[in-house]
């Protein structure tokens, strides 16, 4: 009866350990998950703000120099959700960069207290944007090697965990050759 005992009390604390380590690793990759999702919506936010910004800017210009610019037509037709991606970023980014050659080009432009307004919000918005993508690629960095290993890819599998995909594809590339 003792052997018995002995036995099951060795298995339930077996079984504990196993319980507090799946527990921990489980914790570990939703908590990276979360940190990434949170990243996301701040990401997406201000993409939309950067939007609508280059498009308040966008008519600025067009009102005090005349000129239509391509890059300020395909921000319009751009729409940023879930599934945004790196060339509607691409747009975005170039039609900041569009933006920032036109002030240095036309002195009028930077006359309008509304144009350096709108200029200091999109410089604000540049700055908060890369500071969520690079929080959120360092978190799906930590994500995807967690998820590669073992027993930390068994728990992903059974909570659906997945490897997440970075903003910046220079650290997709470097994280690829590990």
């Amino acid at each position: 009866m003792g052997k018995v005992v002995f036995i099951i009390l060795i298995v339930v604390i077996i079984l504990g350990i196993l319980g507090i380590i799946y527990k921990s690793k489980y914790n570990k990759l939703v908590n990276n998950k979360i940190k990434i999702d949170e990243a996301k919506d701040i990401v997406l936010q201000c993409l939309k703000e950067k939007k609508l910004i280059i498009l308040d800017v966008a008519s600025i210009v067009r009102k005090k120099i005349k000129m239509e610019i391509e890059n300020f037509n395909q921000v319009e037709n751009i729409d940023i959700n879930e599934n945004y991606n790196y060339e509607d970023d691409k747009k975005l980014e170039d039609a900041y960069k569009t933006l920032k050659h036109l002030a240095e080009d036309y002195p009028k432009l930077t006359k309008d207290e509304k144009f350096k307004e709108f200029m200091n919000s999109l410089e604000e918005n540049s700055e908060k944007l890369t500071a969520a993508k690079d929080f959120s690629d360092k978190y799906a960095t930590v994500l995807n090697n967690l998820i590669r290993g073992f027993p930390n890819n068994l728990i992903g599998f059974i909570h659906r965990i997945k490897k997440v995909e970075f903003y910046n594809v220079k650290r997709e590339n470097s994280d690829s050759s590990v």
